[in-house]
C-alpha cells in the first residue's frame, strides 16, 4: 500500500488505513503507474458484483470501462499522475452485466518523497440518483405538458367547470361539463341540475353541498350519475366556496369523469375476489413478512395449512417453526443452500400443526435483504400437495404390488417352464435315443410325428415365455460375431422339405456385399427369420417364398415375401397384436398361437429396427425390416465338433450328473450310454458335493433346480473345496430350461463353465462336453 505524507506510517496505522478503505461504502481502487489495478475494497467488489478481488486485480483499469469512455478516463488518469485531480461521471456494466452509473474521483497518492506513485479512484454508485433525476425530468416534462394542455382539459382529462349560485338557485356548467354530461344545458335551476344524481345518491350530494355552504368550506366527493343520454357514469367533484359578507354565496369548482377509473376499480375488486376464490379452490396461501413495518400481509387458504391464524410476531420469531420437526432440519439446510446460491427456496415439507393432521406443502420463499444483509421482506407461497403425496404413496404401494405380482408371475412361468420341459425332455430325448436304433420306416414315421409334436409344443412354450419376458421388459439381445449366410440359411433350412412337399419354391438370396461376419444376436435374428419363413411357407399353397438380404447404408435389410393367401387392411392393423390372427378361420386351418409376429416385431425393435408388413388378400404378403448392424473385426468362434464326430475316444470320461428327476436321469443315461461314458447320478446338489469329495470325475452335469441344495449352491461349494484343497477345477455344465442371458450369467458367476438347455439336444450336449473337456 502506498504511503501518504513525509513519515512512513507504523504497521498499526497501515492497518487502520486499510480498514478505513475497506469500511468505505464507495468502490475504492488504487491504480498503479502502468494503469493496472492494485487494490479494490470489499464493498467495491460487491458494487461491481465481483466474486473476489482477484477477478480484476492486475487488469488495466481503463479497460474495465466501456470503449467510448476510455479516452476521457485515460486523460483523467494521466492528469492524476501529474499531480492533479479529476472528477467525472459515466455508466459501466458490472461483472454480471447490470448497468450502473458512477461518480468517479481520481486523486494522486504520493510516497514519502512526495512523488506520485499511484492514483486513488473513488467510485460512488449514483445509479439511483441518475434514475431519480431522469424521473424528475420526466415529471417536469409531464407537468409542462399538462400545463400546456390545460386549455383543452375537458378533452384530455375529461374535466369541466361548474358554479352553483345559491342566491339565484342556478347552476352553470362549462362546455366541457356539458359534453361530459352529454347534452346538458349550460344553465339550469339547481333542483333540475340535481336530477343527474340518482336516488339515494341525490340526497347525499345535496347534504354535502349544503354543509359546504353553511360552513364555507371546500367540498370534495365522488358520485354516481345518470347522463342526459341515459348512460350511467361517475364523477369526482371539487368545489371552493365564494364568500361575501361572511357567508357563502356560491360554490365554484370542477367535475372530472372518473367512470373508467371506477369501472377499473370495480373490475380490480372483482379480480381480487376471483383470485381469492381461486386461491381457496387451489388451496394456495401467499404471504409477505415486512420486517421494517412489522406487518404480515397474507391471502388465500390460510386455514388449509395452519390450525390457528399466523401473526407477524409468530412468523418473525422463527418461520421454520411452521415446518414439522421431522422435516425442519432438512428444510433449514435447503434454505441455507438457496440463500448461498441467491435463489428462492423451493421445498416440500409437512406443516407443524397442533392437531397432528398431516398436511404437506410445496413452498416457495424469497428473502430480500439490504446492503448490510439485514432482512427487509420475506415473500412466499404455500401450495397444498397433501393429495399428491398421498396419491404418490398409493402409487408406490400399487407399484410394489404390481412388481410382486410380476415376480410371482415370473416365478410361476419359470416353474411351469420347468414342469413342462421336464416331460418334453423325456419325449424328445427318447425320440433321439430311438432314432439311433435303426427303426423301421413305419417306426421312423411315428417317431417323426412324436418329435414334430414335441417341437411344436416346445415352440408354443417358447412363444409364451418370450411374450412374458417382453411384458416384463426382460427380453434381451446380445452382440457377438456371426456368419450372416450361415444364420439365414440355417433359419430357412428346416422349411425346405415342407415347401418341397407343397411344390412351393423356397428362394434365398444373400447379396455378395452382405455376406460375411457381422456383429449382432444371431440367435434372435434366426428366431425372427424362422418365424417369418415358417409363416410364409405355411400360408402359401402354390408359387414361391423369397428371402432376400441386402446391405444398406444403415446396416442390413431383410425381406420375406410369398405368394400365399395374404391379408387385408383391417387385418394388417392387428397382426402384430398378441394372440391375434388375420381371421378366426386361420387358427382352424393352419394352427398357431398368434404370438409369433408380435414377438418378431419386439425382437426387431430390440435389435434397433422396425418390422413392417405389406399385403393384399390372395396376393401374398411381404415382411421387411432393417437392422443397424456393423461388420465384425474378428471371426466367429470356431465350433468344436462333438464327441460322436471324433471317432474313437482318447480316454473314457467319468461324468457326475446331478439330476433329481428320474425321467431326466433315464433320458440322460440313454443318450450317453452308447458313447461308453461312465455316468454317475446324484439326486440333489448336496449328494453331488458328497460324491465329488469321494470320487474322481472328469466333468459334472449340474441341474440348476434341485431339492436340498440347488445347482448354483452346489457349484459354489465345489469351487470352494477346490480352492481350499488346491484341486484342479473340474468342468461343470449347467443343465437347465432357464437359459436367458442374465440366467446364464448367473450360472457363470457361480463357477459353471457352460450351459445346455432342456429339452436336451444330443448334438448340443456332446459339443458342450467336448468344449469343456478339451485340453
Amino acid at each position: 500500500m502506498a504511503y501518504i505524507g513525509s513519515i512512513e506510517p507504523s504497521p498499526t496505522l497501515q492497518q487502520l488505513l486499510r480498514d478505513a478503505l475497506e469500511a468505505s461504502q464507495d468502490c475504492l481502487k488504487i491504480i498503479g503507474r502502468e494503469g493496472e489495478l492494485l487494490f479494490i475494497n470489499r464493498n467495491g467488489c460487491a458494487l461491481m458484483e465481483l466474486s473476489a478481488p482477484s477477478d480484476v486485480l492486475g487488469q488495466d483499469w481503463v479497460g474495465l470501462w466501456p470503449q467510448d469512455l476510455q479516452p476521457l478516463l485515460l486523460r483523467a488518469l494521466r492528469d492524476a499522475f501529474n499531480g492533479g485531480t479529476a472528477r467525472l461521471r459515466g455508466g459501466c456494466p458490472t461483472a454480471r452485466g447490470a448497468l450502473k452509473h458512477w461518480d468517479v474521483s481520481l486523486a494522486p497518492l504520493r510516497d514519502a518523497a512526495g512523488e506520485v506513485v499511484a492514483v486513488l479512484s473513488t467510485s460512488r454508485d449514483i445509479t439511483d440518483l441518475i434514475h431519480e433525476q431522469k424521473q424528475a425530468n420526466e415529471r417536469e416534462a409531464e407537468l409542462q405538458r399538462r400545463a400546456a394542455a390545460l386549455s383543452s382539459a375537458g378533452e384530455i382529462a375529461k374535466v369541466g367547470g361548474w358554479t352553483i349560485d345559491f342566491e339565484r338557485g342556478l347552476v352553470r356548467w362549462s362546455p366541457e361539463t356539458c359534453a361530459l354530461l352529454r347534452g346538458a344545458p349550460p344553465e339550469l335551476p339547481l333542483a333540475e341540475a340535481m336530477t343527474i344524481y340518482p336516488e339515494p345518491e341525490r340526497a347525499r350530494v345535496a347534504e354535502l353541498l349544503e354543509a359546504s355552504r353553511r360552513a364555507g368550506e371546500r367540498v370534495t366527493f365522488n358520485a354516481e350519475i345518470v347522463r342526459y343520454d341515459g348512460a350511467p357514469g361517475w364523477i369526482r367533484v371539487f368545489g371552493e366556496p365564494e364568500m361575501a359578507e361572511g357567508r357563502c354565496v356560491a360554490l365554484s369548482g370542477a367535475a372530472q369523469d372518473i367512470t373508467e377509473l371506477m369501472e377499473a376499480t370495480a373490475e380490480r375488486h372483482q379480480a381480487e375476489r376471483r383470485l381469492a376464490m381461486a386461491a381457496e379452490m387451489a388451496q394456495l396461501h401467499v404471504y409477505q413478512l415486512d420486517y421494517r413495518t412489522r406487518v404480515l400481509i397474507k391471502d388465500g387458504a390460510e386455514d388449509t395449512f395452519f390450525d390457528e391464524p399466523q401473526t407477524y410476531e409468530s412468523m418473525a420469531a422463527d418461520p421454520f417453526l411452521l415446518v414439522d420437526e421431522r422435516d425442519r432440519e432438512r428444510v433449514r439446510g435447503e434454505w441455507a443452500a438457496a440463500q448461498q446460491a441467491g435463489q428462492p427456496l423451493r421445498a416440500e415439507y409437512r406443516m407443524n400443526r397442533k392437531d397432528d393432521r398431516e398436511v404437506w406443502a410445496y413452498s416457495i420463499a424469497h428473502l430480500e435483504v439490504d446492503a448490510a444483509g439485514r432482512p427487509l421482506r420475506l415473500t412466499g407461497a404455500l401450495v397444498n400437495i397433501t393429495d399428491r403425496i398421498f396419491a404418490n404413496r398409493e402409487l408406490v404401494v400399487a407399484k410394489e404390488r404390481a412388481e410382486a405380482a410380476n415376480r410371482a408371475k415370473s416365478t410361476f412361468l419359470a416353474n411351469m417352464s420347468h414342469e413342462i420341459r421336464t416331460p418334453l425332455n423325456g419325449i424328445l430325448g427318447m425320440v433321439q435315443v430311438m432314432e439311433r436304433d435303426a427303426p423301421s420306416a413305419l417306426q421312423r414315421e411315428r417317431l417323426d410325428v412324436i418329435a414334430q409334436s414335441g417341437r411344436t409344443l416346445m415352440a408354443v412354450l417358447n412363444d409364451l415365455l418370450d411374450l412374458s419376458k417382453i411384458e416384463a421388459g426382460r427380453l434381451e439381445v446380445e452382440e457377438h460375431p456371426f456368419d450372416l449366410q450361415d444364420c439365414v440359411a440355417g433359419a430357412c433350412e428346416p422349411f425346405r422339405i415342407i415347401a418341397a412337399q407343397k411344390d412351393v419354391a423356397l428362394e434365398l438370396d444373400v447379396e455378395e456385399a452382405a455376406r460375411g461376419v457381422w456383429l449382432g444376436d444371431d440367435v434372435r435374428l434366426r428366431q425372427v427369420m424362422s418365424n417369418l419363413v415358417s409363416n410364409a411357407v405355411k400360408f402359401t399353397s402354390e408359387g414361391k417364398v423369397q428371402i432376400r438380404v441386402a446391405r444398406t447404408s444403415e446396416g442390413l435389410s431383410f425381406l420375406v415375401s410369398d405368394t400365399g393367401i395374404g391379408f387385408g387392411t383391417e387385418a394388417a392393423a392387428s397382426i402384430f397384436d398378441p394372440f391375434s390372427q388375420a381371421d378366426s378361420s386361420i387358427t382352424r386351418r393352419f394352427g398357431g398361437t398368434g404370438l409369433g409376429l408380435p414377438i418378431c416385431r419386439r425382437l426387431v425393435q430390440l435389435m434397433g429396427g422396425e418390422l413392417l408388413a405389406e399385403s393384399a388378400p390372395d396376393r401374398g404378403a411381404t415382411f421387411r425390416f432393417t437392422l443397424p448392424m456393423r461388420r465384425a473385426v474378428q471371426e466367429p468362434p470356431a465350433r468344436v465338433e462333438g464327441i460322436a464326430a471324433q471317432g474313437a475316444q482318447v480316454r473314457p470320461l467319468r461324468i457326475l450328473a446331478a439330476e433329481d428327476n428320474l425321467t431326466n436321469q433315464l433320458v440322460l443315461r440313454a443318450l450317453l450310454e452308447p458313447l461308453d461314458l461312465d455316468l454317475v447320478f446324484a439326486s440333489n446338489g448336496a449328494e453331488a458335493v458328497m460324491l465329488y469329495r469321494e470320487g474322481a470325475f472328469d466333468l459334472i452335469l449340474m441341474d440348476v433346480q434341485m431339492p436340498v441344495k440347488n445347482g448354483l449352491d452346489a457349484t459354489r461349494v465345489i469351487r470352494g473345496i477346490e480352492h481350499a484343497q488346491g484341486r484342479v477345477p473340474i468342468p461343470i455344465l449347467a443343465l437347465s430350461a432357464n437359459v436367458m442371458a442374465h440366467q446364464v450369467a448367473e450360472y457363470e458367476a457361480a463357477g459353471m463353465n457352460g450351459c445346455v438347455g432342456k429339452p436336451i439336444d444330443l448334438a448340443a450336449l456332446l459339443n458342450a462336453i467336448a468344449v469343456a473337456t478339451s485340453p
